[in-house]
């Protein structure tokens, strides 16, 4: 089942269950409109990080690298994915749980709604703000949105790291 709201590019019809991803990050933000809004005129949003999900950011070599491992374990397990190519990362939204080593390369965005930790999100169907969606937000209507649990994502991240290493890459521990 496709939808198109209007608030969403008119000429893309996007999967519902990406839509409803959507609107559960925009109800995270103090001016949920105000972000549709953005987004229909094709900009990226802010979104504050710590209020509904922490933030864990790779560089884009390991990031990816784990993205993929994840990817094999099927997607029903992988949360919201943004490419952010001005900084060379990949982020993953993850629940706010106490901490879980990721790593010394990566770092964990969270805050509140007054927090400066604050994640740029383009639009579902377009890169914008330098940043893209590997893999958009989705849930089921009236369900939560789908995180990507950081036990997984660390181990993920560890098995990336060491093959990028194993392949010549200079990687952190």
């Amino acid at each position: 089942m496709t939808t198109t709201p209007a608030s969403v590019d008119p000429s893309a019809a996007v999967p519902a269950q990406q839509v409803a991803g959507m609107r559960w990050l925009a109800a995270g933000t103090r001016h949920p409109e105000a972000t549709w809004r953005t987004w229909a005129r094709g900009d990226a949003a802010l979104v504050p990080a710590g209020i509904t999900f922490a933030v864990i950011r790779a560089p884009e070599p390991v990031g990816r690298a784990a993205f993929s491992e994840l990817r094999q374990h099927g997607l029903g397990l992988i949360g919201p994915v943004l490419a952010n190519h001005s900084l060379r990362v990949i982020e993953f939204f993850v629940p706010i749980i106490p901490s879980v080593w990721m790593g010394e390369d990566a770092v964990r965005l969270d805050g509140g709604r007054e927090s400066t930790r604050m994640v740029k999100c383009p639009p579902l169907t377009r890169r914008a703000g330098g940043r893209d969606w590997l893999h958009p937000p989705r849930a089921l209507p009236g369900q939560p949105v789908v995180l990507t649990d950081p036990h997984r994502l660390a181990a993920a991240l560890a098995l990336s790291r060491s093959r990028l290493r194993r392949a010549g890459y200079p990687v952190a521990s």
